[in-house]
């Protein structure tokens, strides 16, 4: 016959584990001693503690400036991109024009909105400058405009224009 050590179950070794842990843990709560810390009123924020590392109150961090220097610059880069957009959102010009052979061609026309009726015959009502050409795209979809009146100079218009 051979006598041996009777194995404990897994789980049952873990919960020993546990306890004997929060057993340990209890009894060295219980024997800590209770520390009251002295500090004087005028040393409150600038008082040092044994092994902490001593209070930076009126210090600077390394590299704050750095810090502020970057913030500063990419606000200003986002408040100049913005500015930017939006001033090239807001388009001035109903009609953009390009001096081509003979007189002058249609490249866009941005229709604030209003507009119903459109007559496209000189550039700027300048009799010297005539419109002979409309561009691809020159209205690109505009459902608002329901009349467009082409002047006698004009000789090419594209089947894309409207």
């Amino acid at each position: 016959m051979k006598l041996g050590k009777k194995k404990n179950a897994p789980e049952a070794v873990e919960e020993k584990d546990e306890d004997f842990l929060a057993q340990e843990a209890k009894e060295m709560e219980e024997q800590a001693p209770e520390y009251t810390l002295d500090i004087p009123e005028d040393e409150i924020w600038t008082y040092k503690i044994e092994g902490l590392q001593a209070p930076s109150v009126g210090r600077s961090y390394d590299g704050a400036r750095v810090m502020k220097v970057l913030v500063i610059l990419i606000i200003l880069i986002a408040i100049s991109l913005s500015i930017f957009f939006s001033v090239n959102a807001l388009k001035t010009t109903e009609y953009d024009y390009k001096e081509v052979k003979g007189g002058y061609e249609l490249v866009s026309y941005s229709n604030p909105g209003s507009v119903r009726d459109v007559t496209i015959d000189y550039v700027d009502g300048d009799k010297s400058k005539p419109v002979v050409s409309l561009h691809d795209y020159a209205f690109n979809c505009d459902g608002a405009i329901e009349k467009v009146h082409i002047g006698k100079d004009v000789n090419n218009i594209n089947g894309t224009t409207f």
